[in-house]
């Protein structure tokens, strides 16, 4: 089996996709105050859509750029409705990074997540 086949498996199957981070956001809260452990939301690199798990693992961390000196992440939403993770910031309002994408087309930004805060 290719490492790739792997990662789908263990990151995206069998795991319900949310289209929005702010829906997989909300499940993670509430898997959080069922189950008293902690759940985060996370984008998938295979299905474009959003997930929800126990960890963050470093994989996906470094496969979309983190940076731990960076504090909230930028999510953003193109003109068919997609949300993706855009970039990091220390400016809560979204920075340098909110300002690139209000300047295109199509796109608005759509959450700035303090990525220190703790989960529920």
């Amino acid at each position: 089996m290719k490492p790739t086949t792997v990662k789908r498996m263990s990151g995206c199957e069998g795991k319900e996709r949310f289209d929005s981070f702010s829906l997989a956001e909300t499940m993670a809260h509430r898997q959080a105050q069922r189950r008293k452990t902690k759940f985060v939301a996370y984008p998938c690199n295979f299905c474009a859509g959003f997930h929800v798990g126990t960890t963050l693992g470093e994989r996906v961390r470094a496969s979309h750029g983190f940076d731990g000196r960076q504090r909230y992440a930028v999510y953003a939403m193109d003109e068919h409705g997609r949300e993706s993770l855009v970039g990091f910031t220390n400016d809560e309002s979204g920075g340098r990074v909110a300002e690139i994408i209000k300047a295109e087309p199509g796109w608005k930004v759509t959450f700035v997540i303090d990525r220190h805060r703790r989960a529920a």
